[in-house]
């Protein structure tokens, strides 16, 4: 895809991906030659990365964690962050703290590349409502938890264009576009962007 060739045009060779589940973005990208890392809340996918990453004879760095504590990797550590419909989980405080992360683990002149989902309708409501036809319970303003589904109980916080380029503005935007799936709820806002 375009971010891909994007990262090798620009001579990326190391790739975090921040909330990487069972590893498959960092299963393509460490098979095209990336020197790969992933970071994911969940033991069990993490175990699951790193079996398949075995079998394949790949080589990855797989960490168990919470993004909103501070990451454990250096200053600077990587040339590009991946962060794929995962950094709306939490409230704005922690997901502004877990973006702080981002830009110090991320090298000078390094680029991110994040999605998030874009909803329509009220989001500044306060109490039960619903959000693309699941039911939800809006904590505060642009925040809320599903109360039926996989993700029952997460926080979640909704980002529009102008909060999600807000919150990153330490970083310069290269390309922002809007990614739309099959189904007609999968709308993802989708940023490009540089640390300088």
């Amino acid at each position: 895809n375009d971010v891909v060739d994007f990262f090798k045009k620009n001579e990326v060779k190391t790739i975090l991906d921040l909330g990487c589940g069972s590893g498959e973005h960092l299963f393509e990208l460490s098979k095209l030659g990336f020197k790969v890392s992933g970071f994911d809340i969940s033991k069990e996918a993490i175990k699951l990365a790193r079996e398949k990453f075995k079998e394949n004879n790949l080589q990855g760095e797989f960490i168990v964690g919470s993004m909103h504590d501070k990451l454990r990797f250096k200053d600077g550590q990587f040339d590009a962050l991946i962060c794929l419909r995962t950094l709306n989980h939490g409230r704005e405080k922690q997901v502004q703290e877990t973006i702080n992360e981002i830009h110090r683990v991320v090298k000078n002149n390094g680029f991110i590349f994040v999605n998030s989902i874009k909803i329509y309708g009220k989001k500044n409501l306060v109490g039960k409502g619903k959000l693309n036809q699941i039911s939800v319970e809006f904590i505060a303003p642009y925040t809320y938890k599903p109360l039926v589904g996989r993700e029952i109980g997460i926080t979640h916080y909704l980002f529009n264009k102008n909060s999600l380029l807000k919150m990153l503005n330490k970083f310069v935007p290269i390309r922002f576009w809007l990614d739309i799936g099959k189904r007609h709820w999968e709308k993802y806002y989708c940023l490009l962007a540089q640390k300088n």
